[in-house]
Protein backbone atom coordinates (compact mmCIF):
# COMPACT_ATOMS: atom_id res chain seq x y z
CA UNK A 1 0.00 0.00 0.00
CA UNK A 2 1.69 3.36 -0.64
CA UNK A 3 2.66 5.38 2.29
CA UNK A 4 0.42 8.32 1.58
CA UNK A 5 -2.83 6.16 2.53
CA UNK A 6 -1.63 5.83 5.76
CA UNK A 7 -2.20 9.30 6.21
CA UNK A 8 -5.28 10.35 4.83
CA UNK A 9 -8.73 10.46 6.34
CA UNK A 10 -10.44 11.00 3.69
CA UNK A 11 -10.76 9.61 0.11
CA UNK A 12 -12.56 10.90 -2.90
CA UNK A 13 -14.57 8.28 -4.83
CA UNK A 14 -11.26 8.44 -7.06
CA UNK A 15 -8.83 7.68 -4.07
CA UNK A 16 -11.27 5.00 -2.94
CA UNK A 17 -10.95 3.08 -6.41
CA UNK A 18 -6.94 3.41 -6.45
CA UNK A 19 -6.43 2.18 -2.70
CA UNK A 20 -9.22 -0.90 -3.26
CA UNK A 21 -7.23 -2.14 -6.82
CA UNK A 22 -4.02 -1.95 -5.04
CA UNK A 23 -5.75 -3.78 -1.69
CA UNK A 24 -7.65 -6.10 -3.34
CA UNK A 25 -5.56 -6.57 -6.43
CA UNK A 26 -7.82 -6.07 -9.09
CA UNK A 27 -9.04 -3.12 -10.64
CA UNK A 28 -11.70 -1.40 -9.04
CA UNK A 29 -12.66 1.46 -10.93
CA UNK A 30 -15.24 4.84 -9.91
CA UNK A 31 -18.34 2.92 -10.87
CA UNK A 32 -17.24 -0.13 -9.12
CA UNK A 33 -16.63 1.95 -5.78
CA UNK A 34 -20.35 3.96 -6.21
CA UNK A 35 -22.25 0.49 -7.11
CA UNK A 36 -21.00 -1.12 -3.60
CA UNK A 37 -21.57 2.15 -1.93
CA UNK A 38 -25.56 1.73 -3.51
CA UNK A 39 -25.66 -1.76 -2.51
CA UNK A 40 -24.20 -0.60 1.03
CA UNK A 41 -21.28 -2.80 0.87
CA UNK A 42 -19.45 0.66 1.29
CA UNK A 43 -20.74 3.62 3.76
CA UNK A 44 -20.71 6.71 1.41
CA UNK A 45 -20.37 9.94 3.11
CA UNK A 46 -20.24 13.94 1.78
CA UNK A 47 -17.74 15.99 2.74
CA UNK A 48 -19.67 18.67 4.16
CA UNK A 49 -19.02 22.66 3.96
CA UNK A 50 -21.43 25.23 6.34
CA UNK A 51 -24.34 23.09 5.78
CA UNK A 52 -27.49 24.11 7.43
CA UNK A 53 -29.39 20.90 8.64
CA UNK A 54 -31.60 20.36 11.82
CA UNK A 55 -31.38 17.19 14.09
CA UNK A 56 -34.67 14.43 12.96
CA UNK A 57 -35.53 11.11 14.66
CA UNK A 58 -37.78 7.97 12.50
CA UNK A 59 -40.50 7.30 14.02
CA UNK A 60 -44.27 6.43 13.72
CA UNK A 61 -46.53 9.33 14.45
CA UNK A 62 -50.02 10.05 13.80
CA UNK A 63 -51.11 13.24 11.26
CA UNK A 64 -53.63 15.19 12.65
CA UNK A 65 -55.50 17.05 11.14
CA UNK A 66 -54.56 16.46 7.82
CA UNK A 67 -53.47 18.94 5.60
CA UNK A 68 -56.89 20.28 3.41
CA UNK A 69 -55.60 18.81 0.36
CA UNK A 70 -55.64 15.23 2.15
CA UNK A 71 -58.56 15.68 3.70
CA UNK A 72 -60.74 16.40 0.49
CA UNK A 73 -58.92 12.92 -1.28
CA UNK A 74 -59.25 10.74 1.99
CA UNK A 75 -62.29 11.20 3.98
CA UNK A 76 -62.17 8.29 5.12
CA UNK A 77 -58.66 9.25 7.17
CA UNK A 78 -60.88 11.11 9.90
CA UNK A 79 -58.63 10.04 13.12
CA UNK A 80 -55.77 10.70 11.00
CA UNK A 81 -52.98 9.08 8.90
CA UNK A 82 -50.32 7.07 10.91
CA UNK A 83 -47.05 8.19 9.33
CA UNK A 84 -43.70 6.32 9.65
CA UNK A 85 -40.69 8.88 8.70
CA UNK A 86 -38.20 11.32 10.23
CA UNK A 87 -39.30 14.20 11.93
CA UNK A 88 -37.71 16.68 14.23
CA UNK A 89 -36.07 15.61 17.48
CA UNK A 90 -37.99 16.91 20.32
CA UNK A 91 -36.92 19.98 22.38
CA UNK A 92 -34.27 20.46 19.80
CA UNK A 93 -35.68 22.34 16.40
CA UNK A 94 -32.49 24.82 16.17
CA UNK A 95 -30.93 24.94 12.84
CA UNK A 96 -27.44 23.55 12.78
CA UNK A 97 -24.46 24.45 10.42
CA UNK A 98 -22.35 20.97 9.78
CA UNK A 99 -19.01 20.66 8.56
CA UNK A 100 -16.98 17.67 7.73
CA UNK A 101 -17.93 13.98 6.45
CA UNK A 102 -20.85 12.73 7.23
CA UNK A 103 -22.57 9.53 6.41
CA UNK A 104 -25.61 9.64 3.58
CA UNK A 105 -28.77 7.65 4.68
CA UNK A 106 -28.64 6.36 0.97
CA UNK A 107 -31.83 4.33 1.76
CA UNK A 108 -33.95 7.57 2.74
CA UNK A 109 -32.80 9.53 -0.08
CA UNK A 110 -34.39 8.13 -2.84
CA UNK A 111 -33.65 11.04 -5.44
CA UNK A 112 -30.08 10.59 -4.55
CA UNK A 113 -29.33 6.85 -4.73
CA UNK A 114 -31.74 6.93 -7.97
CA UNK A 115 -28.97 10.07 -9.62
CA UNK A 116 -26.09 7.96 -8.32
CA UNK A 117 -27.22 4.91 -10.03
CA UNK A 118 -27.99 7.16 -13.11
CA UNK A 119 -24.17 8.04 -13.21
CA UNK A 120 -23.26 3.83 -13.05
CA UNK A 121 -25.71 2.73 -15.86
CA UNK A 122 -25.10 5.98 -18.43
CA UNK A 123 -28.26 6.68 -18.65
CA UNK A 124 -28.20 9.93 -17.30
CA UNK A 125 -31.49 11.92 -15.34
CA UNK A 126 -31.73 15.03 -13.26
CA UNK A 127 -31.76 14.82 -9.46
CA UNK A 128 -35.36 15.97 -7.89
CA UNK A 129 -36.77 15.87 -4.59
CA UNK A 130 -38.77 17.83 -2.00
CA UNK A 131 -38.12 15.63 0.83
CA UNK A 132 -34.05 16.33 0.94
CA UNK A 133 -31.68 14.56 2.33
CA UNK A 134 -30.55 13.01 5.29
CA UNK A 135 -26.75 12.55 6.83
CA UNK A 136 -25.83 10.92 10.32
CA UNK A 137 -22.79 12.07 12.12
CA UNK A 138 -20.09 10.06 14.58
CA UNK A 139 -22.72 9.98 17.34
CA UNK A 140 -25.11 8.32 15.28
CA UNK A 141 -27.26 11.36 14.94
CA UNK A 142 -29.09 11.91 12.22
CA UNK A 143 -29.86 15.34 10.06
CA UNK A 144 -31.87 16.43 7.11
CA UNK A 145 -30.00 19.00 5.39
CA UNK A 146 -32.27 22.51 4.84
CA UNK A 147 -31.87 25.59 3.23
CA UNK A 148 -33.11 29.02 3.21
CA UNK A 149 -35.57 30.78 0.96
CA UNK A 150 -36.09 34.58 0.38
CA UNK A 151 -39.08 36.32 0.52
CA UNK A 152 -39.31 36.16 -2.94
CA UNK A 153 -38.84 32.69 -3.35
CA UNK A 154 -41.28 31.97 -1.09
CA UNK A 155 -43.76 33.55 -3.16
CA UNK A 156 -43.26 31.15 -5.77
CA UNK A 157 -44.17 28.63 -4.09
CA UNK A 158 -47.42 26.64 -4.25
CA UNK A 159 -49.48 27.60 -1.13
CA UNK A 160 -50.57 23.81 -0.69
CA UNK A 161 -46.90 22.63 -0.68
CA UNK A 162 -45.75 25.52 0.98
CA UNK A 163 -47.44 24.15 4.39
CA UNK A 164 -46.65 21.32 3.75
CA UNK A 165 -43.15 21.41 5.60
CA UNK A 166 -42.44 22.56 9.39
CA UNK A 167 -40.70 25.74 8.07
CA UNK A 168 -38.40 27.39 10.81
CA UNK A 169 -37.37 30.91 9.57
CA UNK A 170 -38.27 30.08 5.81
CA UNK A 171 -35.80 26.91 6.40
CA UNK A 172 -36.65 24.16 4.21
CA UNK A 173 -35.61 20.33 3.21
CA UNK A 174 -32.91 21.58 0.33
CA UNK A 175 -33.19 21.03 -3.38
CA UNK A 176 -28.80 21.49 -3.42
CA UNK A 177 -27.02 18.12 -3.84
CA UNK A 178 -23.62 17.54 -3.29
CA UNK A 179 -21.39 17.33 -6.31
CA UNK A 180 -20.01 14.18 -7.03
CA UNK A 181 -16.21 15.48 -6.10
CA UNK A 182 -17.40 15.78 -2.54
CA UNK A 183 -18.20 12.55 -2.06
CA UNK A 184 -16.38 9.75 -0.75
CA UNK A 185 -15.38 7.49 2.29
CA UNK A 186 -14.05 7.73 5.44
CA UNK A 187 -9.98 5.87 6.53
CA UNK A 188 -12.46 3.70 8.71
CA UNK A 189 -14.81 3.06 6.39
CA UNK A 190 -12.53 1.88 4.03
CA UNK A 191 -10.63 -0.17 6.59
CA UNK A 192 -13.81 -2.00 7.73
CA UNK A 193 -14.82 -2.80 3.93
CA UNK A 194 -11.18 -4.39 3.19
CA UNK A 195 -11.70 -6.24 6.31
CA UNK A 196 -14.46 -7.74 5.97
CA UNK A 197 -13.24 -9.39 2.48
CA UNK A 198 -10.24 -10.50 4.25
CA UNK A 199 -9.71 -14.35 4.34
CA UNK A 200 -9.32 -16.28 7.31
CA UNK A 201 -6.43 -19.34 7.19
CA UNK A 202 -7.95 -22.61 6.81
CA UNK A 203 -5.68 -23.83 9.86
CA UNK A 204 -6.56 -21.08 12.74
CA UNK A 205 -3.79 -23.59 14.75
CA UNK A 206 -0.83 -23.63 12.48
CA UNK A 207 2.34 -24.14 14.51
CA UNK A 208 5.44 -23.72 13.33
CA UNK A 209 7.85 -26.92 13.54
CA UNK A 210 11.35 -26.55 13.46
CA UNK A 211 12.15 -28.26 10.28
CA UNK A 212 9.33 -25.25 8.89
CA UNK A 213 11.46 -22.96 10.76
CA UNK A 214 14.99 -24.46 9.18
CA UNK A 215 12.67 -24.22 5.61
CA UNK A 216 11.91 -20.33 6.62
CA UNK A 217 15.93 -19.65 7.35
CA UNK A 218 17.04 -21.13 4.48
CA UNK A 219 14.27 -19.33 2.45
CA UNK A 220 14.92 -15.51 3.84
CA UNK A 221 18.93 -15.86 4.01
CA UNK A 222 18.65 -16.95 -0.13
CA UNK A 223 16.55 -14.05 -1.14
CA UNK A 224 17.97 -11.45 1.08
CA UNK A 225 21.87 -12.11 0.11
CA UNK A 226 20.81 -12.61 -3.40
CA UNK A 227 18.26 -9.43 -3.99
CA UNK A 228 19.05 -7.14 -1.14
CA UNK A 229 22.87 -8.23 -0.61
CA UNK A 230 22.84 -8.90 3.05
CA UNK A 231 26.44 -10.56 3.33
CA UNK A 232 27.83 -7.14 1.82
CA UNK A 233 25.65 -4.16 3.26
CA UNK A 234 23.23 -6.19 6.36
CA UNK A 235 22.45 -2.62 7.42
CA UNK A 236 20.70 -1.30 4.66
CA UNK A 237 19.03 -4.86 4.46
CA UNK A 238 15.90 -4.28 6.86
CA UNK A 239 15.26 -0.64 4.50
CA UNK A 240 15.07 -2.35 1.29
CA UNK A 241 13.08 -5.33 2.74
CA UNK A 242 10.32 -3.01 4.44
CA UNK A 243 10.12 -0.29 1.31
CA UNK A 244 9.43 -3.59 -1.12
CA UNK A 245 6.70 -4.94 1.47
CA UNK A 246 5.34 -1.90 1.40
CA UNK A 247 5.39 -1.78 -2.19
CA UNK A 248 2.96 -4.72 -1.69
CA UNK A 249 0.81 -3.67 0.23
CA UNK A 250 2.60 -5.20 3.15
CA UNK A 251 3.13 -4.52 6.56
CA UNK A 252 5.89 -5.26 9.60
CA UNK A 253 7.25 -4.25 12.92
CA UNK A 254 11.41 -3.11 11.78
CA UNK A 255 12.60 -5.18 14.70
CA UNK A 256 10.07 -8.12 13.91
CA UNK A 257 12.04 -7.90 10.01
CA UNK A 258 15.56 -7.62 11.98
CA UNK A 259 15.05 -10.51 13.94
CA UNK A 260 14.28 -12.69 11.42
CA UNK A 261 17.05 -11.56 8.78
CA UNK A 262 19.70 -11.81 11.83
CA UNK A 263 18.32 -14.89 13.22
CA UNK A 264 18.48 -16.54 9.25
CA UNK A 265 21.65 -15.17 8.92
CA UNK A 266 23.20 -16.99 12.24
CA UNK A 267 21.64 -20.26 10.98
CA UNK A 268 23.24 -20.61 7.83
CA UNK A 269 26.66 -19.31 9.26
CA UNK A 270 26.12 -22.27 11.89
CA UNK A 271 25.47 -24.76 9.25
CA UNK A 272 28.63 -23.55 7.60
Amino acid sequence: MKKIYKLKNWYSIQDASERLTLTLGETINMKDVLQLALEGHLKLSWYIRHVSAIKVEYEKRTIKPLPKFLAKELPETIDGIISEDFYETKGQSTITILDGAHHILLEHCGALFDYLLAHITNTGGELVSIDGFYVQDNSNCTWQILERFDEAHLKLMDPENKRMFSDKENYFPSGEWPELSELGFTKDDIEEFENKLQVAPKNTNLELTSKDKTSIYKIIYTMATSKYGLEKEPREVVSKVLNSMQNLGLDMDRKTLKKWLDNSKEYIENLK
